[in-house]
């Protein structure tokens, strides 16, 4: 679906607010069809979403941004050290199983 603005809501915070759990709640129960999901414009024009000032919503793309950033960053390290841990645990058992053969 195409959404146009008429320049009162900033893009990304549009995209945020159709992103987060207090919309999500709104539009997903009016989902229809199962081959091919959607949402009727009728039921998009009956979203309430909360529309700050423009340099408000500025304020918060930054800050969403922001606290994305470091959720990306957290998640390499996690997937770094997952990756640490299945080694070192297959470290852990080719020691053990080699020592018994020995």
């Amino acid at each position: 679906m195409l959404m146009r603005s008429d320049k009162c809501i900033v893009p990304a915070y549009f995209e945020h607010c159709l992103n987060s759990s207090l919309i999500r709640r709104q539009y997903l129960p009016k989902i229809v069809g199962s081959t091919a999901p959607h949402l009727n414009v009728a039921e998009v024009k009956t979203l309430a979403i909360p529309l700050p000032p423009l340099a408000e919503q500025y304020r918060i793309v930054e800050k969403t941004e922001s606290r994305f950033s470091v959720l990306e960053e957290l998640e390499a390290v996690v997937s770094t050290q997952l990756q640490r841990a299945i080694r070192l645990r297959q470290a852990i058992l080719d020691a053990a199983f080699s020592e018994r053969s020995t």
